[in-house]
C-alpha cells in the first residue's frame, strides 16, 4: 500500500483513492451539527456540495458514516470509529502545522493557502458587515 502526501492541498491518498483533509474537516463538522444543512452554513459551501463530498468518503472507505433521517444525521457505529480515525488525523496536521510551516511563514509575508482564501474573504465581509451594522469602521 503506498501512501501520498501532498501539501498543496493536503491531499493523503492511496493508491486509486483520494480522500482529503478537507473533507475529513467535513465529516467532523457534519457530526458536530447532526445536520448536514447546518454544516454547509458553518464551512460556507453548498449542501449539495457537502452531500457529495459524505458520499465519495462513504464510498471510498466503503461504510456508510451518517445514517439519514428527517431530524438530520446521525454516526453509524463504523461512522464513530472512522471519525475517531478523522479527528486523529486533522489534529495531527494542525500539530505538523503549527509545528514546522507556521514557524516558516515568521520570517516571510504571510500568505493564505490558495484552497482557503475564500473563506477567509467571506469571514471578512461577515466581519466587515457586523461593523458597520455598529456604525463602525477599520480605518
Amino acid at each position: 500500500m503506498q501512501t501520498v502526501l501532498q501539501s498543496d492541498y493536503y491531499q493523503i491518498a492511496e493508491i486509486g483513492g483520494s480522500m482529503t483533509l478537507q473533507q475529513l474537516k467535513y465529516m467532523i463538522v457534519v457530526a458536530e451539527r447532526g445536520s448536514i444543512t447546518e454544516a454547509a452554513k458553518e464551512l460556507y459551501i453548498s449542501q449539495p456540495s457537502l452531500s457529495g463530498a459524505i458520499k465519495e468518503v462513504e464510498k471510498e472507505a466503503g461504510i456508510t458514516i451518517f445514517s439519514r433521517c428527517r431530524a438530520g444525521v446521525a454516526l453509524t457505529k463504523e461512522g464513530m470509529e472512522f471519525l475517531g480515525y478523522a479527528r486523529q488525523v486533522v489534529q495531527q496536521m494542525e500539530l505538523l502545522e503549527s509545528k514546522y510551516v507556521d514557524k516558516n511563514l515568521q520570517n516571510k509575508d504571510f500568505v493564505f493557502p490558495r484552497s482557503i482564501i475564500p473563506l477567509r474573504q467571506m469571514r471578512l465581509w461577515n466581519w466587515y458587515s457586523i461593523l458597520d451594522r455598529k456604525g463602525l469602521s477599520l480605518s
